[in-house]
């Protein structure tokens, strides 16, 4: 008697219910699948004890989806799907795990498909433009109407590599100076040794800056390179400068 006691209270502890179709429910009287718990779950040897989130799960073991012997803490077999999110604090490997995927915070041994980033209309990329800062450095998109890859350097839109089109923009340097897409040559940029010896041809010379058929020479040598320091030499005349007049 006192074991059929037990049994009662113990099913209506559980609030087990069985049906004539075979469902069993916990803390559910009418069970829509073969299992169906109405609460939370702690699934574990350590977790059993402990209460797993509202209407949620907490398993310390493997679980697998479609596979008998899961490798990981969800192991799938087939397709995962995510409304929003997935958060992750290493990284993605899709493939095979080898030593240089520890590197990577995504990573595929995939050799038959591509890797798509967010792909924008140029009003799609302006528009997120202005929700951006300084702190979204570095964020990727395709901008599909100028068929290019633009990142984001913290304040403003730049192209990235084969299709960005267009001239360079901002300070130049090197031998040149001013700003892109107008830059001038820099100050004593050009000297002899960044000139090839007899290169210099009559159509690189200003017009009449050196006209042997009149005897004029209107081009001024400076005094201290050895020049008179006048544009205009008559003919017949000789000039000479001994480096100071």
């Amino acid at each position: 008697m006192k074991r059929i006691i037990t049994l009662i209270i113990t099913i209506a502890f559980f609030k087990l219910s069985f049906t004539q179709s075979g469902r069993v429910g916990i803390g559910e009287s009418n069970p829509g699948s073969k299992g169906s718990i109405k609460g939370n779950l702690s699934v574990g040897s350590s977790y059993s004890s402990i209460s797993a989130p509202p209407d949620g799960a907490i398993i310390q073991g493997r679980t697998g989806i479609g596979k008998t012997n899961p490798d990981e803490k969800l192991d799938v077999v087939g397709n995962v799907k995510a409304s929003d999110k997935v958060i992750g604090t290493r990284g993605f490997i899709a493939g095979s795990v080898t030593a240089d995927t520890g590197k990577a915070v995504f990573s595929t041994d995939v050799t038959n498909k591509g890797f798509y980033i967010p792909r924008l209309t140029t009003a799609q990329k302006n528009a997120l433009g202005a929700t951006l800062t300084v702190a979204n450095k570095g964020l990727l998109v395709y901008d599909l109407d100028n068929n290019r890859t633009d990142f984001w350097d913290g304040s403003s839109w730049k192209a990235v590599g084969e299709g960005a089109g267009g001239p360079p923009t901002g300070a130049a340097g090197g031998d040149l100076s001013g700003t892109y897409p107008n830059p001038t040559i820099a100050n004593n940029a050009v000297n002899s040794a960044k000139i090839l010896d007899g290169t210099i041809t009559a159509a690189d010379m200003g017009p009449n800056s050196v006209d042997l058929s009149s005897g004029v020479v209107t081009n001024i040598l400076p005094v201290n390179r050895g020049g008179t320091g006048i544009g205009n030499v008559p003919a017949n005349r000789m000039l000479y400068g001994d480096g100071t007049n």
